[in-house]
């Protein structure tokens, strides 16, 4: 999935194990977490309707008891030394 999206412009932020829940509650913790962020709200939907993600998803279907997809917008934040406005996608270098 990640090679997918990658050759479509998307970039993997962040992948990580969960080590645990600090603030909330939740019947069963999340195992794994990621960040993508992709390059228009249109490719998201080219790749979430796609064939071949629908293939992908029958796969991770079976091998997890749950999962979200939660989309966001970025708000920029101001950069500490410099008080220039960022973003933090910026400031992340290409995997």
């Amino acid at each position: 999935m990640r090679e997918f999206c990658e050759c479509r412009g998307c970039r993997f932020l962040f992948a990580g194990a969960v080590a645990r829940l600090i603030i909330g509650f939740v019947e069963e913790e999340w195992d794994a977490v990621a960040i993508v962020e992709y390059p228009s709200k249109e490719t998201f939907v080219e790749i979430a309707t796609s064939p071949e993600v629908r293939e992908f998803g029958i796969h991770r279907s079976a091998g997890l008891a749950g999962q979200l997809l939660i989309a966001t917008t970025q708000d920029p934040i101001q950069d500490a030394a410099t008080g220039d406005s960022v973003r933090l996608s910026d400031a992340v270098a290409p995997a």
